[in-house]
């Protein structure tokens, strides 16, 4: 990758951001460029609002619109659909949801991912959004954990 691609990850963020209604974006974006990690915006209903640059380039994703709209948990291998949902019952309920999963990226590269999730409480005290963040990890298969 060029230093001119590396560059232009926030703002292919921000912009991505900006599209689906997000505002003040260029602090997250920037954040969003810091991390090889596959950060994730998810709806109240567990679908896929918002994907990081890196995150989609780690899951090898080439298009947003293949994930855009679809339940997180249908991305991962059906044995995995039930912890995945389990995690965002977790993060609903006001903690923070932890564990290691298989699931190969989109072009079925095989992969593991260290996944934390946890949700955005809105001012009404529901959760408005859900963050999901995704490291690709070696360590061994781990069950959900909440703190």
């Amino acid at each position: 990758m060029t230093i001119t691609q590396e560059l232009e990850r926030p703002v292919r963020d921000a912009d991505a951001m900006r599209a689906l209604g997000y505002e003040d974006t260029e602090r997250e974006a920037a954040m969003m460029a810091c991390t090889a990690d596959c950060v994730k915006l998810l709806r109240p209903d567990g679908t896929v609002a918002y994907m990081s640059q890196n995150g989609m380039c780690a899951m090898e994703i080439d298009d947003f619109s293949q994930v855009y709209g679809q339940r997180w948990s249908a991305l991962w291998p059906s044995d995995a659909s039930a912890l995945i949902e389990q995690s965002i019952v977790q993060a609903r309920n006001g903690k923070t949801a932890h564990f290691i999963a298989e699931c190969p990226t989109a072009k079925g590269a095989s992969a593991r991912w260290d996944v934390t999730v946890q949700a955005i409480f809105g001012d009404d005290g529901n959760p408005s959004e859900f963050i999901a963040v995704s490291r690709r990890t070696s360590d061994p298969i781990r069950p959900l954990t909440v703190c």
